[in-house]
């Protein structure tokens, strides 16, 4: 049986095999998220691939921010010794 999920735009979580196609409707039509449970727990949620996107997207550009912070503090103090980073033997 299926249970709503909590949340503005949650759409209704998922416990029990349902028609595929319908889901899938759901979700490109509808933008709904779906959660799917798990011994009444949320273990994935299905998403619009304008999602996914977004996310990935998102991903991308703390990504950068950690590589462009990486880049000052060795601008800022240096980097380390090829001796002190390769493994002894």
């Amino acid at each position: 049986m299926a249970t709503q999920a909590e949340g503005p735009g949650r759409g209704t979580a998922l416990n029990m095999p349902q028609d595929v196609s319908d889901v899938a409707a759901r979700i490109q039509n509808e933008g709904e998220r779906i959660p799917v449970e798990k011994d009444g727990r949320t273990v994935a949620v299905l998403v619009p691939v304008s999602d996914l996107a977004a996310l990935e997207a998102l991903e991308e550009r703390l990504d950068l921010l950690d590589a462009l912070d990486a880049l000052a503090d060795y601008r800022e103090h240096g980097g380390a010794e090829w001796q002190d980073l390769k493994p002894e033997g």
